[in-house]
């Protein structure tokens, strides 16, 4: 299978690209999305587990910040991301982020879809049992009490969200 790596459709040249090697079917409505801010050369050494594990899912991968500067987790995931995700074609109901290093997809689009749903929730988001980075103990200590006390991982993962 070939992987056409071409800019994305609405959306300004360099902050959006679109990993297609399928035609969409009308009923899909979950957009798959990374930030891979690395320049073009060292994008697919760095995504192509990501990459390859959505084709293999039948998906498109968005990958938005490419050839510009990782500049930080507040400014990639928080401030850019929600205005990135703006710029997708508005035929999408959910939005599947990920990480693009170190995520791959086992499941289909269909059976994430299923899964989210079943959580009853407008978002969920992947948790972890260690605080990374740590900003401040209080950060932490706050994130730890949103979860059951015999819950094992109680922060947040910005990596891994859908809603």
């Amino acid at each position: 299978m070939t992987l056409i790596v071409s800019p994305a459709i609405n959306c300004p040249p360099k902050i959006a690209w679109l990993l297609d090697s399928r035609k969409e079917e009308p009923e899909d409505k979950l957009a798959i999305v990374t930030v891979g801010a690395y320049p073009e050369g060292d994008l697919n050494p760095i995504t192509g587990v990501l990459q390859e594990s959505v084709v293999r899912q039948n998906g498109f991968l968005h990958i938005f910040g490419v050839g510009s500067p990782y500049e930080s987790h507040l400014i990639s995931k928080v401030i850019k991301l929600p205005q990135w995700i703006k710029a997708l074609p508005d035929t999408y109901s959910h939005i599947l982020f990920v990480d693009a290093r170190d995520v791959f997809l086992m499941a289909s689009k269909k059976e994430i879809l299923e899964k989210y749903n079943a959580a009853s929730s407008p978002i969920v988001i992947g948790y972890e049992s260690n605080n990374w980075p740590t900003y401040s103990e209080e950060f932490g200590e706050a994130m730890a009490k949103t979860v059951p006390d015999d819950f094992p991982c109680k922060y947040p993962n910005s990596g891994l969200w859908i809603g």
